[in-house]
Parts: C-alpha cells; structure tokens; sequence
C-alpha cells in the first residue's frame, strides 16, 4: 500500500505558500529611535540611531553618522499576533562581516528588537574589545 503522506505534505506548503503574501507592507514607513548596546560585550555603550523601514527595505543610521546608513531588504512573517521581521546585511559594502537583525512587534509595541554581529573580517582593535559575535539589543525612545 503506498503513502499518500508526501503528497498531503506537498500540497500543504503549496496552498500555504500561494496563500501568504508578504507582510513587509505593514512596516513600511515606519522609522524607529533608539539605542543600539552590545549585551556580551565589556564595553556597554550604547549608540543612539534609528531603524527606518521603506518600501521593502530595513536600513539602521547612527545619529552621529546619518550619510552611512545600509539598507536591505527584510521579510515579515506573523506567528499568532506577532509580527517578527528579519534582515541581514554585511557591516560595509565588501566586507564579510555580517549584521542580523530581528525584531518582534505585537501590533501596537515593539517586544524586541535585536542585532548580531558575525565579526568575519579581524582587526587588532576590535578584537582586544570585543568577541567573534557581538549581541545587540535596540532600544526604542520615545
């Protein structure tokens, strides 16, 4: 007797798939202030900035730097009434360090909001102050 198991599966993840449509809309326009601290980091300062989402793409400035800002582009998917967005993107355009974002919202308040860092690329100073992967949490203010 054969299975019809990997059928049933197949015709879920279709019905699924054409089914979701992408939910980046329902942060486009948003612009987030904030705080960025390293939390497994010795040196715990925080960089004030902001999060800005625009027509399908996520892009973090620092106040104290507002022209270098990256952008690209991030997805959205809902578990319940949570929204999780997700983005990544390298440190600079060539290098191989790379920053993961993901932040969660429960449709009127940011839950959290967090960034990793994947310090590919060494440097001697970098490397006396901080680990291979850097921890952030974003803080929003009001």
């Amino acid at each position: 007797m054969r299975s019809n198991y990997g059928l049933v599966i197949l015709w879920v993840l279709m019905g699924s798939a054409s089914a979701s449509e992408p939910l980046y809309h329902d942060f486009d326009g948003v612009t987030v202030n904030g705080k960025l601290k390293a939390t497994n980091a010795w040196l715990r300062i925080g960089v004030k900035g902001r999060i800005q989402f625009d027509s399908g793409y996520f892009s973090w400035t620092t106040k104290a730097d507002a022209q270098n800002s990256q952008r690209a582009p991030y997805q959205v998917t809902q578990l319940h009434d949570l929204l999780i967005f997700t983005t990544e993107y390298p440190l600079e355009p060539g290098s191989q360090d790379i920053i993961q974002w993901q932040g969660t919202h429960d449709g009127e308040h940011w839950i959290s909001i967090k960034a990793v860092w994947d310090r590919t690329d060494k440097d001697f100073v970098h490397d006396l102050m901080l680990p291979e992967v850097v921890f952030f949490e974003f803080t929003p203010i009001n």
